[in-house]
């Protein structure tokens, strides 16, 4: 029980932090982006990205910014299975679901932006190759696709996995519990 209470705490404190991250960086941004000149000049540095007009500039900080998003909508999930937990009714609906919801965010999240990263290695290996300025052999390309890579991507999709696993458990579970109080 103190181990489900600890749990409890942790997913909470990371809740909250990752909602008042969220909150203050949108209200940052839209500051920034409508009336930059309340903001003391440096805090105005990221103001010469909106000066920025290709398009493609934009992309990662939005794919990213929505991957936030997902990544507390996870979390809040975990955070609602917690009561379950604590009252010992590890079959319930709620936990299956919120369970398997936040591990296909989570797989969601890590597999989507290491494709991204992909994506980019492979359109700046491109414009590269365009300008002339090629990479000298296959080593180089194989270390820059390992380099896309990220830890915390891999350990997303490690959870992401994890909970499906347990999800799938404890709908098994489940099951033959249900069976049992059947033959009973």
């Amino acid at each position: 029980m103190k181990t489900i209470r600890t749990l409890q705490i942790l997913i909470n404190l990371l809740f909250y932090a990752l909602v008042i991250v969220l909150s203050v960086t949108t209200v940052y941004y839209l500051i920034l982006f409508i009336y930059p000149d309340i903001l003391p000049y440096f805090l105005q540095v990221s103001r010469m990205a909106f000066n920025y007009v290709d398009w493609t500039f934009y992309i990662v900080p939005v794919f990213t910014y929505i991957n936030f998003i997902l990544f507390i909508l996870g979390v809040y999930l975990m955070k609602k299975t917690i009561p379950s937990f604590k009252k010992a009714d590890f079959y319930s609906d709620v936990v299956i679901n919120n369970l398997k919801k936040s591990g296909k965010l989570f797989l969601f999240i890590g597999l989507s932006m290491t494709a991204l990263k992909l994506i980019i290695l492979i359109v700046l290996q491109n414009t590269l190759i365009f300008k002339g300025q090629v990479f000298k052999g296959w080593w180089n390309i194989l270390f820059s696709i390992i380099g896309t890579i990220d830890f915390a991507m891999v350990c997303l999709i490690i959870l992401g996995l994890f909970l499906l696993i347990f999800s799938d458990s404890f709908k098994r579970a489940k099951e033959i519990q249900q069976e049992n109080n059947l033959t009973i």
